[in-house]
């Protein structure tokens, strides 16, 4: 069985984001302790590199809290692309 760690929430303090808390591991549909239970962890670390884009939940509580940079916005849609040996077709 593969080991996944999934993120819950970034952890913002005032300005900055210092790290991420995973979500409990070995918990039931309901969200109750099971066999194998571990609690979530918080990892703190100077540089936190978000992977899940403007639109996963770590993303948009980002966003939430500090905004888009004036002049930006967040995309709401995208040209498709697809890939052919040897390079990109868009």
């Amino acid at each position: 069985m593969p080991l996944t760690e999934e993120v819950g929430e970034a952890l913002i303090d005032d300005d900055r984001v210092r790290g991420v808390r995973l979500l409990d591991q070995g918990v039931d549909a309901e969200g109750n302790p099971s066999a194998g239970f571990m609690p979530g962890m918080d990892i703190e670390a100077a540089l936190t590199v978000v992977g899940d884009g403007p639109f996963g939940p770590v993303g948009r509580q980002i966003d939430e809290h500090f905004g888009m940079p004036e002049g930006h916005h967040n995309r709401t849609e995208s040209a498709p692309i697809g890939h052919q040996r040897g390079g990109m077709v868009t």
